[in-house]
């Protein structure tokens, strides 16, 4: 597939100039040399001209090591060092030769650092010119070198998204956290991409410059100084892709791996490695998703190398190809525990979204899901039961049990065998009324929604329907929904026309998608375990490090802020249990259910420099699909805390988030496949654990910003 409007920038840094400049307080930074970044930039070249990218487009600056020339680069010719004027120079390239809708291309592999408390100077509009994540140069230590931070990048990849209409994809094979490494069992070879137990608190001269330069430059591409918002790089990023190595309480860093060809020991990143491994192994017309590609990372990380425990970070857009603009939709897999007699227990359950009569494929063990002919081989199993973390499904009449294994033909479903869901059913009875004299309308209608379990159709108004189905004057559906003895209309959702092409099929989407939203909307009243007491988890809102004090209304927390303003999320966990799971998934206005955040949360104490470091966030207004829809919105997020260290998966509880604009709806999803070595991340447990649980919602209302 060719790539004609598309740019790379790839940065590779595995030598470091020795320096004192940034000496502080008794303190010698210095940064080791490595061995596998620049490795990961041409192997990264190789990929991307595979895959169409016009050689002439991929911008290199690398600095080799050699031992023995331990003095200087190896590369001979200095406009091709990784400094940070060369970096700025062919960022400029790239605005200049990639048009709009073009695809951009970022890669970082070498050292980071955190930048301490002593060096961050707040702006007078609120920005934070040296805050967190700094790249570090080939020259950093030098006399008038400079770190590439967080700011800086983020900068330019704003200006490109917003103003020059460009999708960016930033890999950062780098580490910033500055912990020591937990791990005892890790290799002689291994080294982290980072100054152990070292944040830089240095402010030199050249600092000041590089972002007063940054801003100049960003302000030089639009005619408006309004276009770009000064934020962290990090906490909200649009139109664009950031992966990370690992997460700012981990560690990251490279390691020696097998060549395939020669078997001889290379080092890489680790982080790079299992990426282009995954997509090495895509055996499809497109690449996978970032999602996927994440999740196959972890995968491998956790299962084939069993000595660094970092976990790359996804921030942005990523349910998008990688490196493309086509976004998939991923159906939710899981793994079958066990089989007996007709029915096989399943590692999900109500807990993460799974309700009776949802139904199922699962694929016999010897079968590739990734082959499209493999479908026909699927078993249909429809779940008969959901406790919390496993559910039950049951076969009707197919197969035949022996022992572990339930066979049929020359194929057998047993332990370790996928499932992928189909169709999803609601847990609790959803009526609508359709309210418009027309019955071809409602006896269509009711045969399409009736296919969803406990999504029921009334004729007559009795008091118990959720909803009703009118249309406007203008000959346009609307969905109403009643709370108490009055109805009201439900906000952005796209308008359609009655008489429009395809207006029942998305009249049915809209319904089920709606029915299925309220649901996950209402976890707060699901059974669950007493002992993940929710008072013993705090999150804190943080504005210019200022917390924002909540109302709350029947035990419900709401914060208020102002669209787009960048914000700070801390959680912290007082409980009995040493380690707890976090999950956080956000109900936005726009119908969408997205998980914004899982990570693991030790157990802390109510010292505010116990609670894990600041995530950041912003809130976004969605675009009105009527002009009565108010100018400010509401997102409930809803934390899910879970007993234990191993994670879980909650695709099921995903739903997408509807466009305003009716033609945009999609009725039929291409299923992205996703890698097999992907889905054996979560390990099958030989009983199904009994985990405690808990949710706590919070709610951010938005307003706009002036």
């Amino acid at each position: 597939m060719a790539r004609v409007n598309s740019s790379a920038l790839l940065i590779g840094c595995d030598f470091y100039f020795p320096g004192t400049s940034r000496n502080t307080n008794g303190n010698q930074i210095h940064f080791p040399h490595l061995l596998g970044a620049v490795r990961d930039i041409n192997r990264v070249e190789e990929f991307l001209v595979s895959q169409g990218v016009p050689q002439a487009n991929i911008s290199k600056l690398t600095a080799s090591y050699d031992p023995l020339s331990p003095t200087a680069p190896g590369e001979k010719d200095r406009t091709k060092w990784p400094t940070h004027a060369n970096i700025m120079r062919e960022l400029d390239a790239i605005e200049k030769r990639t048009k709009p809708d073009g695809l951009v291309y970022i890669q970082f592999s070498g050292h980071g650092i955190q930048r301490g408390e002593a060096a961050h100077e707040k702006t007078a509009d609120g920005g934070d010119s040296l805050r967190g994540a700094a790249l570090a140069t080939t020259d950093v230590l030098l006399e008038g070198g400079t770190y590439l931070t967080g700011y800086q990048l983020g900068q330019r990849i704003q200006a490109m998204v917003k103003v020059l209409g460009l999708r960016v994809t930033l890999v950062l094979d780098a580490c910033f956290s500055g912990r020591g490494l937990r791990d005892a069992a890790l290799s002689t070879t291994y080294a982290p991409r980072t100054i152990i137990g070292c944040h830089d608190i240095s402010a030199l001269y050249a600092d000041g410059d590089a972002d007063r330069a940054t801003e100049e430059h960003v302000a030089s591409l639009s005619s408006t100084r309004q276009s770009v918002i000064r934020e962290d790089w990090l906490s909200h990023p649009v139109g664009c892709t950031v992966l990370t190595a690992c997460g700012i309480n981990q560690t990251a860093g490279e390691d020696a791996f097998s060549d395939a060809a020669s078997g001889a020991k290379i080092t890489h990143g680790v982080l790079t490695y299992w990426m282009l491994d995954c997509l090495a192994r895509s055996r499809t017309s497109s690449l996978p998703s970032y999602a996927t590609l994440r999740d196959y990372i972890v995968g491998k990380i956790k299962t084939a190398t069993s000595r660094t425990k970092q976990s790359p970070v996804l921030y942005g857009d990523t349910e998008f190809e990688f490196f493309g603009s086509k976004k998939h939709v991923r159906r939710p897999a899981c793994r079958v525990l066990e089989v007996w007699e007709d029915k096989v227990r399943l590692d999900v359950g109500s807990a993460q979204g799974v309700a009776a009569n949802a139904v199922y494929d699962v694929y016999p063990q010897d079968v590739d899901i990734d082959d499209a002919s493999s479908s026909s081989l699927a078993l249909e199993g429809r779940i008969v039961k959901a406790d919390a973390f496993h559910s039950i499904a049951q076969f009707d009449g197919l197969g035949e049990s022996k022992g572990k294994m339930l066979t049929f033909g020359d194929h057998g479903v047993g332990a370790g065998s996928m499932a992928v869901l189909r169709s999803w059913a609601l847990k609790d009875p959803r009526r609508v009324r359709v309210a418009i004299d027309d019955g071809n309308l409602k006896r269509l209608l009711k045969a399409t929604l009736e296919k969803t379990h406990n999504l029921i159709l009334v004729d007559e108004a009795t008091g118990a329907e959720q909803f009703t189905i009118t249309k406007d004057a203008s000959n346009s559906f609307e969905i109403q929904e009643r709370a108490g003895s009055k109805w009201s209309r439900l906000q952005r959702l796209p308008t359609i026309a009655a008489n429009s092409e395809f207006a029942l099929q998305k009249l049915a989407h809209l319904v089920r998608h709606v029915c299925r939203y309220r649901e996950i909307e209402r976890f707060l009243d699901h059974p669950r375990s007493t002992r993940v007491r929710e008072d013993k988890f705090d999150l804190l809102f943080y504005r210019d490090s200022v917390p924002i004090e909540p109302t709350e209304v029947d035990g419900v927390k709401t914060f208020e802020v102002t669209a787009e303003e960048p914000l700070q999320l801390r959680m912290l966990y007082k409980g009995p249990m040493p380690f707890v799971w976090v999950v956080i998934f956000e109900l936005s206005p726009s119908w969408g259910v997205t998980k914004k955040l899982e990570c693991k949360l030790s157990k802390g104490v109510m010292e505010p420099d116990e609670y894990d470091e600041p995530i950041g966030f912003a809130t976004e207004i969605p675009p009105k699909c009527a002009e009565s829809d108010s100018d400010d919105t509401s997102d409930t997020f809803m934390a899910f805390i879970v007993e234990g260290e191993d994670e879980l998966s909650w695709d099921e509880l995903a739903l997408e988030a509807l466009p305003n604009d009716v033609e945009k709806l999609k009725l039929d999803f291409d299923v992205e496949p996703e890698p097999e070595d992907m889905r054996a991340r979560f390990a099958v447990p030989k009983v199904p654990p009994q985990r405690h649980w808990g949710v706590v919602s919070f709610i951010v209302h938005s307003t706009p910003s002036q």
